[in-house]
């Protein structure tokens, strides 16, 4: 074997073992094969040893690398938790207003700081820095104390509180609250809808459409005239804290969907109603696309007469509304025409005569509606079922 590996060698290494084999060889006594077994086993060995070393080495390394992917696929699954954690609560920034009952007061007047009686007033009243601009409404909440209604604002704003306003419209039985500033509103409450209050003489929370822009608008609807305090907490809130009075709530009318002709007796005393601006929106949490007619007064009584009834108009249907006791309408004055593209409201037209404003609601199926009202603010809302 070890002429073999002598001639055939070329490598520095084989002719080491190659001359290694060659010393090896010379006794005759059968010591030299002893020698030469026991350099094989010790190569042997020696060839062994590198080999689990390098195969522990590799084993070592793929531990390592399975490691660092568990790690890193941990690591995605925590940023795709988070990231959906974020979404969650991006999607609870926007709550639907529902209606609250403020029955349940809290005694904690220590940490509500209680505004004193000489703060409130009916005067306007006014907060915050005219130069401010965008201001975020990041937050809305409503608590309930013996004694008044707190209804906070959470601000995010880099240079303080944007300027702020509100005042007493008794006519309309509402506080007129203005938000400038604003580059954004989350308030929750979304634009052309609101909610009502129940065990407090505030009557409803309702967000305003403007053509504003920078502009939160609220109407603070009251069931009687009461003192009110605009102020600042911990200069990142708007605070409006309204007096409260003894006031007997009720349920009130009832009106219900159906596709039968539909009235309101209202409280007008003679022609004196305005009708001072006109929203709509799809509302796809309730289910219906709205139609608001923001109401004014020029005498006694807010909410005038009205009728609505399906009929066929221009080869499909329509809700035919009627709006008596007027005075003025801004809309349908000017022979109103607007198309809404929506799937169950296609859009309506609108005319003013003998102090009667009347609409035509172009709906693109016989669908259930409902004709209400609201007090606090005066508004005329007629609901088409999507």
């Amino acid at each position: 074997m070890s002429e073999r590996l002598s001639s055939n060698s070329s490598s520095n290494g084989v002719s080491k073992y190659s001359q290694l084999s060659r010393n090896t060889r010379t006794p005759s006594n059968g010591k030299g094969k002893s020698s030469t077994s026991t350099m094989i086993i010790v190569i042997g060995l020696i060839a062994v040893s590198v080999i689990g070393f390098i195969w522990l080495i590799n084993t070592n390394k793929s531990s390592e690398d399975n490691k660092a992917e568990v790690s890193e696929e941990q690591s995605s699954g925590n940023e795709t938790s988070e990231k959906t954690h974020e979404s969650e609560e991006e999607a609870e920034a926007e709550p639907e207003a529902e209606d609250i009952d403020v029955s349940d007061k809290s005694d904690d007047t220590e940490a509500s700081e209680a505004p004193l009686d000489e703060n409130y007033s009916t005067d306007d009243q006014t907060i915050g820095d005219e130069a401010i601009t965008g201001a975020k409404i990041s937050g809305f909440d409503q608590e309930a104390y013996e004694g008044f209604l707190r209804i906070i604002f959470t601000i995010e704003s880099e240079s303080g509180i944007p300027h702020t306003t509100a005042n007493l419209v008794t006519d309309a039985n509402m506080i007129n609250m203005k938000i400038n500033g604003l580059d954004s509103d989350e308030s929750g409450i979304t634009r052309g809808t609101g909610f009502d209050v129940t065990g407090s003489v505030v009557s409803t929370i309702f967000h305003e459409v403007t053509g504003e822009e920078h502009l939160g608008w609220y109407k603070i609807g009251i069931k009687e005239s009461t003192n009110f305090y605009l102020h600042t907490l911990d200069e990142e809130k708007i605070i409006l804290d309204i007096q409260e009075k003894e006031i007997e709530n009720g349920n009130g009318e009832e009106f219900e969907f159906s596709t039968e002709s539909q009235g309101i007796e209202g409280d007008a005393d003679g022609n004196v109603i305005t009708v001072s601006g006109l929203s709509h929106s799809d509302q796809p949490s309730e289910g219906v696309f709205r139609v608001i007619f923001r109401l004014g007064s020029i005498g006694t009584g807010s909410i005038p007469s009205a009728s609505a009834e399906l009929v066929d108009y221009e080869g499909g249907k329509a809700i035919k509304l009627e709006i008596s006791d007027m005075y003025s309408d801004f809309a349908a004055e000017d022979d109103y025409t607007e198309d809404y593209g929506n799937k169950a409201v296609a859009g309506m037209v609108g005319s003013f005569s003998e102090n009667v404003s009347t609409y035509y609601i172009k709906i693109t199926s016989e669908s259930e509606y409902k004709l209400y009202y609201r007090s606090a603010p005066a508004q005329l809302i007629v609901d088409v079922k999507l």
